[in-house]
């Protein structure tokens, strides 16, 4: 079923004081379409491109290591500033659930690993699949009760990284 409604974009969560906001430039990778707020990854030939949906760290395509800060421009080579997601930085996302449509956040919510999956064109914690790795819920921005409520959460370490098979998680 699809989503009921579209995610927000991802952005890094602010209020913690844990999250340094760290830029870093890179090169777009050809045919790049991503959105605002989309997890990249590089395209294991230096090029920056959004990750693969989901990012669970099941494999060294379901990793990320940075946020986009604008969409992609489509011209290869262009540069792409992106926030550098390390061990402790913070985002904020929308917890739904691909299966229902819609979810309602619950208490039990908090500290739950959910894969971070991509919409139409914005990424989002996904309720519908408990997971191993993927981004883990440390507090709400929104109050319990809301449907399609915004999150705080850490990606886990096996998936946090680059493509290169042989690099480990960041």
């Amino acid at each position: 079923m699809p989503l009921t409604y579209q995610p927000q974009p991802l952005k890094l969560g602010t209020p913690f004081g844990l999250q340094s906001d760290l830029t870093m430039h890179g090169e777009e990778a050809a045919g790049s379409t991503y959105y605002k707020g989309a997890l990249l990854q590089d395209n294991d030939a230096g090029l920056i491109t959004e990750s693969t949906s989901p990012v669970d760290g099941s494999t060294v395509a379901d990793r990320a290591f940075g946020i986009a800060y604008a969409a992609a421009t489509g011209t290869t080579s262009a540069d792409v500033a992106f926030g550098y997601i390390g061990q402790y930085t913070v985002l904020e996302g929308t917890l739904s659930n691909a299966t229902a449509g819609t979810h309602t956040l619950a208490a039990t919510d908090k500290f739950q690993t959910y894969p971070i999956t991509k919409a139409t064109h914005n990424w989002y914690l996904d309720a519908a699949a408990v997971s191993a790795d993927g981004g883990i819920i440390i507090a709400f921005k929104d109050d319990v009760g809301t449907v399609n409520g915004r999150v705080y959460f850490i990606i886990t370490a096996a998936a946090r990284g680059p493509i290169h098979a042989a690099s480990g998680a960041l």
